[in-house]
């Protein structure tokens, strides 16, 4: 959540990608966002708690081990 609201103006892809350090690429969280069910232009602090719920877990799905 922190790292989807921390840039503000940016969109939530650009957040989670540099919020993560890298961890994952642009790709691989636009994918995550959108299997989540939110547009890939969708901004952070236009999310609620469920839409936060499934990003984590598709976030969580993608996350090296």
């Amino acid at each position: 959540v922190c790292a989807a609201v921390a840039l503000r103006r940016q969109t939530l892809v650009d957040s989670l990608v540099t919020g993560l350090g890298g961890q994952l690429t642009m790709e691989r969280v636009t994918g995550a966002v959108v299997s989540a069910g939110s547009a890939p232009t969708a901004r952070g602090e236009k999310m609620g708690r469920e839409g936060f719920a499934r990003l984590a877990r598709a976030l969580a799905e993608r996350l090296p081990a």
